[in-house]
């Protein structure tokens, strides 16, 4: 190739890697400060930026710690599952193709707030152990049904007391009937004396499960 022809070539290709660098899609990350209040986080990003220098080498360097990320809990309208995140937890970072703080402000179908595509302050957080390093993984998973799994797990924003098992309640109801059923005690039957009754002679009825049909917990 001649020599014009050929800088022209490489500058071009210069230009569009520089270009592509620009361009953020996802990133494995880390939760590096999380504000539970307005679920958003301070993220860093788990893999550093190769950046091709002037003599045709590569320097690695770390992006910037990305500010302001929403944190995508699972949820819709009147329902949600939130994650306890702490400092360390691992993310996937996703930065949409288009700004979509206009519709996230006001819900309504429109131009977005800035025309460039696939910036980093698009970006959102998926919470997953999935995208973490070698620490605990997953603790599993079962082909028919949701596992909720944490050291505490909480059902309602304002819940404090806890769940009864089906199991021990009804055990706890059979331990009832029994001494019900076999109950005595001492009473005076003057002129005869001290005296005791006989158990019930109606014994109390047997209690039925109150295990529910789906859920399942331990």
């Amino acid at each position: 190739m001649p020599g014009p022809v050929r800088q022209i070539g490489e500058l071009i290709g210069a230009a569009l890697d520089t270009r592509q660098s620009d361009i953020h899609t996802s990133y494995a990350g880390i939760v590096k400060k999380y504000d539970s209040s307005t679920l958003r986080a301070e993220i860093e990003t788990a893999t550093h930026n190769p950046v091709t220098l002037a003599d045709g080498s590569l320097e690695f360097k770390p992006l910037p710690i990305i500010p302001d990320v929403p944190i995508c809990h699972l949820s819709a309208p009147g329902f949600s599952i939130t994650f306890p995140i702490a400092v360390g937890t691992p993310v996937l970072v996703v930065c949409t193709v288009l700004d979509p703080s206009q519709f996230r402000s006001t819900g309504l179908v429109g131009p977005p707030g800035f025309i460039r595509r696939h910036a980093i302050g698009y970006a959102h957080a998926i919470p997953s152990v999935a995208f973490g390093g070698p620490g605990p993984g997953l603790p599993g998973a079962a082909i028919n049904a949701l596992i909720l799994e944490g050291a505490s797990i909480q059902l309602g924003l304002g819940a404090t007391d806890f769940i009864a098992l089906a199991a021990k309640v009804l055990t706890e109801l059979g331990v009832v009937k029994s001494s019900f059923d076999s109950h005595t005690h001492p009473y005076i039957d003057t002129p005869a004396g001290p005296a005791t009754t006989s158990p019930p002679t109606v014994p109390m009825t047997t209690a039925s499960s109150v295990a529910a049909v789906k859920a399942k917990a331990e």
